[in-house]
């Protein structure tokens, strides 16, 4: 099997607040933006997150490509979920769009496939 290695050249603008509310909840928003002449072109993304409790929160994402050159492959990766959190271990499901490529959670990374549905996580330590 033949590697391709590819050089992009791009810069990245982001900003992140947090606003804290009363009785442990609190709101979160992530805004994300990367120019690049080379690849897939421009992409801007959002995130909002709402925490009800520190166990307890759901989040609204989503991430768009509107400089693609192919004006088919200007899509919007929308995703939305809930997480829950008992002891060590944490719930998650959400619904959207995935973006297909290198995805990387947790220092953890693996190339998955452009996909559209549900995704169910369960995360442990022990």
């Amino acid at each position: 099997m033949k590697k391709l290695l590819v050089r992009v050249n791009f810069n990245v603008l982001a900003a992140e607040t947090i606003l804290k509310l009363n009785s442990g909840k609190s709101m979160k928003l992530i805004a994300q933006h990367l120019w690049t002449k080379d690849d897939k072109k421009n992409w801007m993304a959002a995130t909002y997150e709402y925490n009800f409790s520190s166990r307890f929160s759901v989040f609204a994402s989503d991430m768009y490509n509107y400089g693609n050159d192919n004006t088919t492959d200007k899509k919007h990766f929308y995703n939305f979920g809930g997480n829950y959190s008992k002891g060590k271990t944490r719930f998650s499901l959400s619904y959207g769009r995935q973006r297909g490529g290198l995805l990387c959670l947790g220092g953890i990374c693996r190339v998955v496939p452009e996909a559209t549905g549900f995704t169910f996580t369960i995360n442990t330590s022990f």
